[in-house]
């Protein structure tokens, strides 16, 4: 599992910030699922939201799975219901394949 630094955090905060989607999309894209949620953990609610609503459906759907209940219902909490539900629909389409 990666671990981040402060310098990371303070990077991604800040590119976030800027509302640089594609430098923040080149920060996640050689992430694991597991790295990014840990990430998440770093980082306050709305920047979580910024990088999840980058992220692919696959990797969406992951993350998802990777976060804590806890984590995972702070993230999803302010999120419209459609994306939710698609997220959602995306798992159970996930587990019916595996």
């Amino acid at each position: 599992m990666k671990e981040f630094t402060q310098d990371d955090i303070e990077r991604i905060s800040s590119i976030i910030a800027a509302d640089n989607s594609e430098a923040a999309h080149a920060e996640l894209a050689d992430l694991h699922p597991a790295d990014i949620a840990e990430l998440f953990q770093q980082l306050d609610t709305e920047q979580s939201e910024y990088l999840f609503r980058l992220l692919d459906e696959d990797t969406a759907a992951d993350v998802l799975m990777e976060l804590d209940e806890d984590e995972r219902l702070k993230l999803i909490e302010d999120m419209p219901a459609e994306e939710i539900a698609k997220q959602i629909d995306h798992l159970d389409t996930d587990d019916a394949v595996d």
